[in-house]
């Protein structure tokens, strides 16, 4: 979102401001996914940024805050109400002459705002950077997700357990997206309008979702009856982490054997759609052991689930 605005010159950001612009004095017509998103995530951008003006030709005029008191469209309403081009850019406004295309005979408050607004202006010189607001320093995606993060007591659950882990980067990434649903499930696809049905591609189960893929589907049934964690398909995600006692092991050390399991049994499925590889359960399970042995390294995956080999 930020490279959008930030007025540097890119050939992707060019393209995509030929099919639409945020500043069109008519509505969007543009129906592509990627403006779609824009247009959902737009309003919580402008919500966490300020500008510090450039040339102006990618702030809104009116919704962004570059402005001290605030975006114009809060700190004057009553003028904004009779805008007829309410995308406007800042360079648009200035290379107008400060033309706001306004409805004619405004209402006292509105001329009111008006006069005030145009004494700021006269002072204004164009230079854009986006600044957040709880920082005061240029846009940075690090700053953004941490404004956007839910405070300290309210923190993700699951991320406590997974990032503690000793796994790598890559299935610490497929945890926290399996946690939240996100997994390119065939029915996440469906619903994503990738896909056109949502038929599991492995056994035409009529819905490939999370629960099939990890547990329903014969491989991964079998795996977790093997190893003796069958329990598993049954619980909460937030019982899952309290589960080592049922198989004997260590408290510290169950995070990286649950993420490994559910990263082998994803791993096999997409070797199956992707590369048409068949897979046995102890297959799976010796993957699992091995990978537990260099990832933890400090205890015996032969010992940690007697039945695994």
């Amino acid at each position: 979102m930020d490279k959008l605005f930030t007025g540097v010159q890119t050939p992707w950001r060019d393209w995509l401001l030929t099919s639409d612009s945020i500043f069109s004095d008519t509505p969007s017509t543009s129906t592509s996914y990627l403006w779609k998103i824009i247009g959902d995530e737009l309003s919580t951008y402008r919500s966490i940024t300020y500008v510090e003006i450039r040339d102006g030709s990618s702030t809104s005029f009116w919704h962004d805050h570059w402005l001290s008191p605030g975006p114009l469209v809060t700190t004057h309403p009553s003028l904004f109400s009779h805008t007829l081009w309410p995308n406007i850019s800042v360079q648009q406004v200035f290379q107008g002459g400060f033309d706001l295309c306004l409805r004619p005979r405004l209402t006292r408050a509105a001329i009111a705002e008006l006069d005030s607004l145009l004494a700021v202006l006269q002072d204004i010189h164009l230079q854009d950077a986006q600044c957040l607001t709880t920082t005061q320093r240029p846009f940075s995606y690090r700053d953004a997700y941490d404004a956007l993060s839910p405070s300290p007591s309210i923190q993700d659950f699951h991320g406590r357990w997974i990032w503690q882990t000793k796994v790598p980067n890559k299935v610490k990434i497929f945890a926290w997206l399996y946690f939240k649903d996100r997994l390119s499930t065939k029915a996440n696809l469906f619903y994503k309008n990738v896909k056109e049905d949502a038929i599991c591609s492995r056994c035409e189960h009529p819905m490939e979702d999370r629960h099939h893929t990890f547990f329903g589907y014969p491989l991964s049934r079998d795996t977790w009856y093997t190893i003796g964690l069958g329990l598993l398909s049954t619980m909460d995600d937030t019982d899952v982490w309290t589960l080592p006692t049922a198989v004997q092991q260590d408290p510290a050390t169950w995070p990286s054997i649950l993420l490994t399991i559910l990263w082998r049994l994803w791993e096999a499925r997409n070797s199956t759609i992707f590369r048409s590889e068949t897979h046995l359960a102890r297959e799976v399970i010796g993957r699992i052991c091995d990978d537990l042995t260099i990832w933890e390294g400090r205890f015996s995956a032969s010992s940690m689930i007697p039945r695994l080999r």
